[in-house]
């Protein structure tokens, strides 16, 4: 749980409504750089919304260049792999510079798997 990255969300984040609640429970279970990896089920509990409310949520944020989105890069049971899910805003405000080509390959992956059906 990193209270600085909640912190830095609750003080400046320009988001609003779910998706505002969405990245203070990223937030939350992320870890003082960022990152963490909860599956779509508990982040639907956590912000009290459906699983697809969430997915169209990750999505958008993604594209806001709010998150970055690994897919599989997470940890998981019974060899299902969630998410790795990095804060970009806060990385940068704390100086962690995600490289491009970190970039580049999850958003390459993640449009693979999702043509993949997965």
């Amino acid at each position: 749980m990193s209270i600085k990255a909640m912190t830095w969300y609750w003080d400046n984040s320009k988001q609003e409504g779910h998706k505002l609640l969405l990245l203070l429970a990223l937030a939350d279970w992320s870890n003082d750089e960022g990152e963490c990896f909860p599956g779509i089920n508990r982040m639907a509990q956590r912000i009290r919304r459906k699983r697809r409310a969430v997915q169209i949520a990750i999505k958008e944020l993604e594209r806001e260049g709010e998150l970055l989105v690994q897919p599989g890069m997470g940890r998981g049971t019974d060899g299902q792999r969630t998410s790795l899910y990095c804060l970009l805003r806060y990385r940068q405000s704390i100086a962690i510079e995600t490289p491009p080509i970190i970039i580049e390959a999850a958003r390459y992956y993640r449009d693979r798997s999702r043509k993949q059906g997965m």
